[in-house]
């Protein structure tokens, strides 16, 4: 599973926030605050050389060290939840649980 931009991250909090509103109990939540929590770094794996004897010759393979890059990434948010009675129209700034977990959680893929 590739992280690829911020609209994957977007769509993993914002799932994320439905699923525990409703785990709450209530309908809808406001996001009170988000930062990036991303970060980077390099795995290093250490150079190598073997050598092997045949007779009195001698062969020496080398395989240089290596670095790999990556970034992961990552997302801190707060939310507030609350119950909004059937029928009344949501609050300014309120998102529907349902309503996220319906248009978004169709496009986020899980591992298994």
């Amino acid at each position: 599973m590739a992280l690829r931009d911020g609209t994957t991250i977007q769509d993993y909090t914002m799932l994320k926030a439905a699923e525990t509103t409703k785990q709450a109990g209530a309908t809808h939540f406001a996001i009170i605050s988000a930062t990036d929590a991303s970060s980077s770094g390099a795995v290093v794996t250490p150079g190598q050389a073997q050598t092997s004897f045949v007779g009195y010759r001698a062969v020496t393979t080398y395989t240089p060290a290596m670095a790999y890059n990556y970034i992961k990434p990552g997302q801190d948010t707060y939310i507030r939840v609350y119950t909004v009675p059937p029928g009344k129209p949501s609050p300014p700034g309120m998102v529907a649980a349902d309503e996220i977990i319906q248009f978004v959680g169709s496009r986020v893929k899980r591992p298994n």
